[in-house]
């Protein structure tokens, strides 16, 4: 039983008094409505921001985080289980930390996903989704800005031993002024003025046929593909989260986007360059340059995309 890879940066990145923490995650699955056994997880990305007592700055995003990406290799149960294990303590190492806030994108169908896949218990991530489930049914009306984290006690019950609170935001139905039919996780960001081009999959190629393809030659080009799209993602959320709960002013500019927004692949790159070969490449520097991001405007036919 493996885990094909595991990659992580900044792992023993601590911060002694955060303000807050904010735990952004996401994890990959093939979808198959029809036959549960066939809807597997296979990719799983964490990162951290840890917000200090004063002050938040684009060095925020670079210096005072932590990331970890696993990809399974096949999805037999007992991989399965390891994989999820994993994920579970992963994600429990950081609710130690008071003022905790986990962040996700239809998270409550990730944290689902993985319970049921799991032979074996998932204490963390279990308390984390009845922690979701638990506001929801106690929020009754109250606006979702009502429920962020600075400002949720009364809705999310607290838990023993977990700190002052943790607390869980879904990107997706928490944001205020959400547009119906624009809540995709692109379409969130860019409203959230988080700019996150993404030319490594189109159309034709989405994540689990990359990964498919990976299984078949096991090219690490196409494996850094998938850590970055799982890494983005996971970053994404907690970003969204910062920009729109905690500091809607925070600027984060690239040299070549000064008048833009807040641009993951530049940050990212700042973090893995030297990690990832990937971000290093021909593609991914396109990515980030101004005639690769008006080419993604265009792409989507959209003045905010």
């Amino acid at each position: 039983m493996k885990l094909h890879y595991h990659f992580e940066l900044n792992p023993e990145k601590r911060e002694n008094n955060p303000q807050l923490v904010i735990v952004g995650i996401d994890l990959e699955w093939a979808k198959n409505w029809k036959a549960v056994e066939k809807t597997v997880p296979f990719c799983f990305a964490l990162h951290v921001i840890y917000l200090p007592e004063m002050g938040y700055s684009s060095d925020l995003c670079i210096n005072a985080f932590k990331m970890t990406a696993d990809v399974l290799w096949r999805g037999h149960k007992e991989v399965i289980t390891t994989f999820l294990l994993r994920i579970d303590k992963l994600i429990g190492t950081q609710l130690n930390h008071k003022n905790t806030v986990v962040v996700g994108h239809q998270i409550s169908s990730d944290l689902h996903c993985m319970l049921q896949h799991s032979t074996e218990t998932l204490s963390h991530i279990k308390k984390i989704a009845e922690r979701f489930t638990g506001r929801k049914q106690r929020r009754g009306k109250v606006s979702s800005g009502q429920l962020s984290l600075l400002g949720s006690s009364e809705y999310a019950p607290r838990t023993p031993g977990w700190g002052d609170d943790f607390s869980v935001f879904d990107t997706r139905y928490d944001i205020q002024g959400k547009i119906k039919g624009q809540e995709r996780l692109r379409d969130v960001s860019l409203r959230s003025r988080v700019y996150a081009i993404q030319f490594e999959l189109s159309p034709s190629l989405s994540l689990t046929k990359l990964y498919n393809l990976y299984l078949q030659d096991q090219d690490p080009g196409k494996m850094e593909r998938l850590i970055i799209v799982n890494w983005r993602h996971a970053f994404q959320t907690a970003l969204v989260y910062l920009t729109n709960q905690v500091c809607p002013s925070l600027k984060c500019y690239s040299s070549s986007c000064e008048e833009r927004a807040l641009t993951t692949n530049d940050i990212i790159y700042k973090m893995a360059s030297g990690s990832i070969a990937y971000v290093e490449s021909e593609d991914y520097r396109y990515s980030m340059s101004e005639e690769g991001i008006n080419r993604y405007l265009r792409l989507y036919k959209s003045p905010l995309v």
